[in-house]
């Protein structure tokens, strides 16, 4: 069997034997800790040390692709959530890199390991993937003596990172007397009350009785949709541009809590008593929710499409990504999104004629976008980066330049006219099968030495690699 395995013409079969019982190793629970993907890495380590060799193109492929994945998973919401708490997060990363590379530094003082061993420790009491994966490239070593010390340090640290951490986040609490239940859920009802609502307005601004919604809306006052207007006498009307207020309207308003004062002191005062809107499709007006699966409506906004003049709908609600917010005329729709859109049921069907709702489609992953992303991210990765009025140089790499692209892809949606949106379970797949690749090409690689290394260092690795994993989180 190890002669079968170890003959480089069944490397494929190597492959995916490893995957799979790295897989497998990784599913056992102990006391609630798990290796998850990272069993791959060390069922690797064992074929390694019995010979096997696998092709270093699965390594770069594995990090390339896992990096992007995760990019793309960040970027809807990454420069938003930057804006807002960019420096915090950002102080909080410095400090937590800056004392584990310290305790780095002081464990290669205090013991001597060499340099590509300490780069393994501080990446795996990190257990952080792609500083693996800069680790690996960051010197030239083409008889691979490198990239083992890195692995074996990672190899060797990384079930002490996973358990230290594991172990810290269960005790701190605790320590600090925090109820982490009690404060998840005050997060989510958080969340929830600062999401789009729908309320009732009285219309009493007598500026407003005999202007329609377009005018109104043109004032750019507020981030709202108006979605209906019902008359004194009952009858509901969809609220197109054209719509003339008048005296005793009741107006139906999307918008976020913060806007909700603005909405009153414009139209006049909410109507909490009065019920939501029938969505039971029994009215003459009715709210329907469509996916946009059809690329005639990809990229355009809600003003050039015109929706109420020519479908006879508006867009009430927006959700892409998870994310809702309100649409407003410069809003561009994307494939995937999901519209909440009121109108007369002939009008919600004619619109989801032209819309798709096609979830079949959802599903479905155009590559052309996903690849031309891969190419400028690895070329950008390799472009050379010398810092102003020094000589040192240095390069993104593997991990960092496709990383760099998928945040901007996953952010904008789009590359010029072409969606790069990609289904939430693909890009878990790509995530999980790069991420495989990689641990098993790093730990094959690792292998070769791991023995070797950890009867030469012993304990000494296994304490270096607790300081390094516990002075970043203290």
């Amino acid at each position: 069997m190890i002669e079968f395995i170890t003959n480089p013409a069944n490397q494929l079969v190597a492959l995916f034997l490893i995957l799979g019982l790295g897989i497998f190793l990784g599913r056992i629970e102990l006391k609630g800790v798990s290796l998850g993907t990272s069993g791959v890495l060390f069922v690797a380590i064992i074929f390694g040390h019995l010979g096997v060799t696998l092709p270093e193109f699965i390594t770069q492929v594995g990090v390339v692709l896992f990096v992007y994945a995760v990019g793309l998973m960040a970027g809807p919401r990454f420069f938003k959530t930057f804006r807002r708490d960019g420096l915090s997060f950002a102080a909080l990363a410095l400090v937590t890199l800056g004392v584990a590379f310290l305790a780095a530094v002081l464990v290669e003082w205090i013991f001597r390991f060499g340099g590509g061993l300490s780069a393994g420790l501080f990446t795996g009491a990190l257990t952080t993937t792609p500083g693996l994966a800069a680790a690996m490239e960051a010197v030239d070593d083409p008889e691979g003596s490198w990239a083992a010390q890195v692995s074996v340090g990672y190899g060797l640290a990384y079930p002490l990172g996973v358990a230290g951490v594991v172990l810290f986040i269960q005790l701190f609490p605790r320590i600090m007397r925090l109820d982490l239940r009690q404060m998840a859920r005050e997060e989510s009802q958080l969340a929830k009350s600062q999401s789009p609502q729908g309320h009732w307005y009285q219309l009493s601004n007598p500026q407003l009785v005999g202007r329609t919604i377009g005018q109104l809306m043109d004032q750019h006052l507020v981030e709202v949709t108006i979605s209906r207007v019902e008359r004194k006498n009952g009858e509901v009307f969809v609220a197109r541009p054209d719509l003339v207020f008048e005296t005793g309207d009741i107006v139906r308003v999307i918008a976020k809590p913060r806007h909700q004062g603005a909405v009153e002191t414009v139209l006049g005062p909410m109507i909490l008593e009065k019920s939501e809107p029938d969505r039971s499709g029994q009215g003459p007006v009715q709210s329907r929710d469509v996916f946009i699966t059809e690329a005639v409506l990809d990229g355009k906004s809600l003003r050039d499409l015109q929706l109420p003049e020519h479908q006879g709908v508006v867009v009430a609600r927006l959700w892409r990504e998870e994310i809702e917010f309100v649409p407003q005329a410069g809003t561009r729709l994307a494939i995937g999104d999901l519209v909440r859109v009121v109108g007369t049921r002939e009008d919600c069907e004619k619109f989801i004629e032209l819309a798709g709702n096609a979830e079949r489609k959802l599903q479905q992953t155009n590559f052309l976008p996903l690849c031309l992303g891969l190419v400028v991210g690895v070329l950008i990765g390799r472009q050379q980066i010398t810092l102003p009025g020094t000589d040192f140089g240095f390069s993104l790499g593997l991990a960092g330049g496709p990383l760099f692209v998928a945040l901007i892809a996953g952010h904008y949606g789009r590359i010029g006219r072409m969606s790069i949106r990609m289904p939430m379970a693909a890009k878990i797949f790509i995530r999980e099968l790069g991420l495989m690749f990689f641990l098993a090409g790093a730990g094959v690689v690792a292998g070769r030495e791991f023995l070797s290394i950890l009867m030469d260092q012993g304990l000494s690795l296994i304490a270096a690699g607790a300081i390094v994993t516990v002075l970043p989180m203290v």
